[in-house]
């Protein structure tokens, strides 16, 4: 029997409740946004702490036309829905210093990835395009603990896993950081690092590259991975015995530039030394990796066929054979004048404490008056360690930009926040919705 309610959320900007099929697991509890009345938020980076708070970074771009000053700035985003701003860090790219502190000033133009690190630590990987990428350590009130440089790091040696040619790295500025891992003995950063080969009439090529650091953060090994002509880790996690699973991301096109049908994702289980174990390719691209109960794996991609791509889960055990794999949805990426929107329609996981997986991201469902304007349907699954839907949000939002949705999970709720466009005053904000992961309602918010 169909259940009908109707409900009133106190919202930071306008929304409403239409309809709402009995189900269970996932409730909006509220929904905040963070706005700055002289920058653009460009893009955001969240992570839970090592408390029950989320950590929440936002790269920001100037509106002045005389001083171009962008920043970055580090929140703490309570349970109540309150962010506390910590630290809020300026790169000046030209014009007339403003009136602000020089020890605000900075030589890290925008953070790249973050992770949670013991004692309410927040560990950031920061890039310039005139410097290296540099490893921070923040505290929990804001203040920088210390900071490493990684290419100098990587520069100590490399193991090549998969081929014998010759690293021969190329200029500043193209190591590329996805993804961090805090774990008992230290940290692992992953990413893509663009070299040339000895003999190699092609420069352009990425390879899939992870470092390994200790406790003092310092290097102990580096590897890189080379499937294809572009390989890139998005992401990965620590399993048993210090063990670790890749998912690298191949094809003869870059994926990150536009929609690139010939992707594959070679998921890597590797020793605590970065030694391939086991291997198992999927047809897709952008996988979002998450560890599970009992030593599973789950992994979130999608496969693309022209312009639509199927988003899928699956899931591994701990020798990466395949218990599940099922489709969570079709999502359309063409818009009216043929162009495609890649980089904010992949879709994003994270996992709960109970052991279960959070799976968000942007469906594309229309446009409006021209390419400018589309509409999304912002999707939230719930899955089980067995791939069994556990729980369904669909929410109508502002108009989103700035890439895909973000997700921290702490023991009881999750945070999720995108950058979206005001449709009062046309401006962008940072959008953060609280999901309190019990027993609920099958919703449907616009």
């Amino acid at each position: 029997m169909k259940l009908v309610l109707i409900i009133i959320i106190s919202l930071t900007f306008v929304q409403h409740v239409r309809t709402q099929e009995q189900a269970h697991n996932l409730r909006v509890s509220w929904r905040e946004v963070v706005r700055d009345d002289n920058f653009v938020p460009e893009s955001i980076l969240m992570a839970p702490s090592s408390g029950n708070d989320v950590w929440l970074v936002t790269n920001w771009r100037s509106r002045s036309r005389d001083t171009i000053l962008d920043k970055w700035t580090v929140h703490k985003v309570a349970d109540s829905g309150q962010a506390e701003l910590l630290a809020e860090c300026y790169w000046l790219i030209k014009g007339p210093a403003p009136a602000i502190d020089v020890s605000r000033l900075t030589d890290v133009s925008e953070i790249n990835a973050i992770c949670a690190a013991p004692n309410d630590e927040l560990v950031m990987v920061g890039s310039n395009p005139n410097y290296r990428p540099q490893l921070l350590r923040m505290g929990n009130t804001g203040q920088q603990l210390s900071r490493h440089d990684i290419e100098f790091e990587i520069e100590k040696g490399v193991i090549v896993t998969n081929t014998d040619r010759a690293i021969i790295p190329k200029n500043l500025g193209t190591l590329e950081v996805a993804s961090i891992i805090i774990d008992a003995s230290g940290c692992f950063l992953m990413g893509a690092k663009e070299i040339t080969y000895a003999n190699d009439q092609d420069p352009g090529n990425n390879d899939g590259w992870i470092l390994r650091m200790g406790q003092n953060y310092l290097r102990l090994w580096s590897r890189t991975y080379d499937f294809n002509q572009y390989d890139y880790i998005w992401s990965g996690v620590v399993v048993a015995d210090g063990a670790i699973v890749l998912g690298v991301s191949s094809g003869e096109k870059d994926q990150r530039l536009g929609l690139s049908t010939d992707s594959k994702i070679t998921m890597l289980q590797c020793d605590s030394e970065g030694n391939i174990l086991e291997k198992k390719i999927l047809g897709g691209r952008y996988p979002a990796i998450t560890s599970m109960v009992d030593g599973k794996t789950c992994v979130v991609y999608d496969k693309a066929s022209a312009y639509n791509a199927d988003v899928w889960i699956a899931i591994f055990d701990k020798n990466l054979v395949a218990e599940s794999e099922k489709r969570i949805v079709n999502i359309n990426q063409k818009t009216v004048l043929g162009t495609i929107v890649p980089a904010i329609t992949r879709f994003n996981a994270s996992r709960l404490q109970s052991g279960d997986v959070l799976v968000a991201g942007w469906m594309l469902v229309g446009i409006r008056e021209s390419d400018l304007v589309r509409d999304y349907t912002l999707l939230i699954r719930q899955f089980s360690s067995d791939g069994i839907e556990k729980g369904s949000l669909e929410i109508k939002p502002n108009i989103p930009v700035g890439g895909p949705v973000q997700i921290a999970c702490q023991s009881n709720w999750a945070c999720l926040g995108w950058i979206a466009i005001d449709q009062d005053t046309e401006s962008q904000e940072v959008n953060l919705l609280r999901l309190d992961v019990a027993d609920a309602v099958r919703q449907r918010v616009e």
